[in-house]
């Protein structure tokens, strides 16, 4: 079987048939990791933000409460509206963060599958083939378990 009869379990959408189709996805599939890291600490990043924000204010007022002042109201209601920002940008990039692991599952799913067949047929030298296996090994069997 050759790598153009070769469908895999991704019914030949977005297969690299050749040496040159398969580089540009592992390049791609490199750069989507990154981009996925990058999301990966913002969701973390405006966590943090949110609950480090919510305990100062959370501070202020039980600080302040021995004293009744309409400025506690204020603060509730800023909180509210500060927490209910914060969750839907989360929601946001959660949300982009998906769909860039799911992209990324797919891709190098596909690039384990075809590496042996594309790489026979064209018979690409044992130095290159290393350096391959090595560029993919780089990717975890499920990225999402790891954050």
């Amino acid at each position: 079987m050759t790598a153009n009869e070769y469908k895999g379990e991704h019914g030949g959408e977005g297969v690299a048939h050749d040496g040159a189709s398969f580089e540009q996805a592992l390049r791609g599939a490199e750069e989507l990791r990154k981009s996925t890291g990058r999301l990966r600490i913002r969701l973390r990043t405006l966590r943090l933000t949110m609950v480090g924000g919510a305990s100062a204010i959370l501070v202020v007022v039980f600080v302040a409460a021995g004293e009744p002042r309409w400025e506690l109201s204020g603060l509730a209601v800023g909180l509210v509206g500060a927490v209910a920002a914060g969750l839907r940008a989360e929601r946001s990039v959660r949300s982009e963060l998906g769909r860039h692991e799911e992209r990324l599952e797919r891709t190098v799913g596909m690039l384990r599958e075809v590496f042996v067949h594309v790489s026979r047929r064209e018979q690409w030298e044992k130095s290159r083939v290393r350096r391959t296996r090595e560029r993919i090994a780089r990717f975890s069997i499920d990225e999402r378990r790891l954050w």
